[in-house]
């Protein structure tokens, strides 16, 4: 129960945090929201506290904006949750994403794979070979063509141009986000 508060908290404020990049909310209510969550400071309001900003960072994070100087404020106050022992260890780290998020210009951390050109592939999906799947991957009769790389991992590169990432089912697969 406590799971469904807190998403659709999160999803409320995320829908708030849109209608103000859309300016159909005043910006005023930026404030109003960041201070309320502030005063809180329990571990969710601060959860919610990150999601709000890092929704509106890319839109309003300028110099050039009226709101400029106590943005700057919020995120002087953002750094000292960080340094902040009595807050949990996942708070401070959602806090600390935040802010490197925002020194790289509101863009998502990049994955470095040698296997990912251009950082196109988001997500590698769990799929393994095994039996019938493997003879037909390996098949010259397939349709694309099947690439090994030093970590055993197997590239297919289909006619139509998708690309398909396979871990042999004798490894742990291990998450690549």
């Amino acid at each position: 129960m406590l799971v469904k508060y807190k998403t659709k908290m999160l999803g409320n404020v995320k829908l708030i945090a849109h209608l103000l990049r859309l300016r159909m909310l005043a910006a005023k209510i930026i404030f109003h929201c960041i201070d309320e969550l502030i005063s809180i400071g329990s571990a969710e309001a601060l959860e919610t506290l990150c999601a709000f900003l890092d929704t509106l960072g890319s839109t309003f994070d300028k110099p050039q904006w009226s709101g400029y100087a106590r943005w700057e404020e919020v995120f002087r106050k953002v750094k000292l949750f960080t340094e902040d022992k009595m807050q949990s260890a996942r708070t401070r780290c959602l806090l600390k994403d935040l802010l490197d998020k925002r020194q790289n210009g509101w863009q998502e951390k990049k994955v470095h794979s040698k296997m990912m050109k251009d950082d196109k592939v988001e997500k590698v999906e769990k799929k393994t070979l095994n039996g019938a799947d493997a003879k037909m991957a390996s098949s010259p009769f397939s349709n694309g063509k099947v690439e090994k790389n030093s970590n055993g991992w197997e590239r297919k590169v289909w006619t139509d141009g998708k690309v398909s990432f396979h871990l042999p089912a004798s490894r742990e697969v291990q998450r690549v986000m």
